[in-house]
């Protein structure tokens, strides 16, 4: 992470400090201080996990350094840090168009359907995308299959249809990428296989 966020983070800790003013003014600071955080996060170029924390590859996650100096904000625990800090700052991210933000916040945050949401989204719209096949692309695609393969190890309870829509768009995002390294004998199969599922899903065969 870059300098800047850091100094930024510091300066809204000491905004907070004056929560202790009279006739409310302490809690304005404190409010302040918090959508400076979240606003910080957004607007992070990378790096925000050191601000946030993350999931390790192997789903456990680990926490940043606001979640350490959560004191500093008022926040009480891990539950009043997700609601204040990470979800307001997954909604930013995702009206911002920022999705991959957006969908690492809302999966830390532990709001799977959410994250299938976005994920089906983000692969919609990259599929129509002039850089299709674009590192922004393809770190979408990694994150999704990412994502898919840690919520079936926890098992968790997700809409089905959700999934099932995902894996429909990644197989036409793995057409997209075997053309684009000039293997259209391989993309053809992988989308020829897709309308066969897709029209036997619809009865069609």
């Amino acid at each position: 992470m870059t300098s800047e966020p850091k100094a930024a983070v510091q300066y809204a800790y000491c905004v907070s400090l004056s929560r202790d003013q009279e006739k409310g003014a302490g809690k304005e600071q404190v409010d302040y201080a918090r959508e400076l955080i979240r606003r910080i996060i957004v607007a992070a170029p990378a790096g925000w996990e050191d601000l946030v924390g993350g999931l390790r590859p192997d789903g456990t996650r680990y926490s940043g350094v606001v979640e350490h100096d959560m004191p500093l904000l008022h926040l009480k625990s891990a539950e009043e840090y997700r609601d204040v800090i990470v979800l307001p700052a997954a909604q930013l991210c995702e009206n911002d168009h920022k999705l991959i933000a957006a969908i690492r916040l809302y999966n830390l945050a532990g709001k799977s359907n959410i994250v299938l949401s976005c994920l089906n989204r983000a692969l919609g719209e990259s599929l129509g995308e002039v850089d299709a096949g674009g590192e922004a692309a393809k770190e979408l695609e990694t994150s999704a299959r990412q994502i898919l393969a840690h919520y079936e190890r926890r098992g968790e309870a997700l809409d089905q249809g959700q999934v099932k829509i995902i894996r429909k768009l990644l197989k036409a995002r793995q057409a997209i990428t075997l053309s684009m390294a000039g293997d259209l004998e391989g993309a053809l199969a992988v989308s020829l296989k897709l309308t066969f599922e897709i029209y036997l899903a619809h009865g069609f065969l």
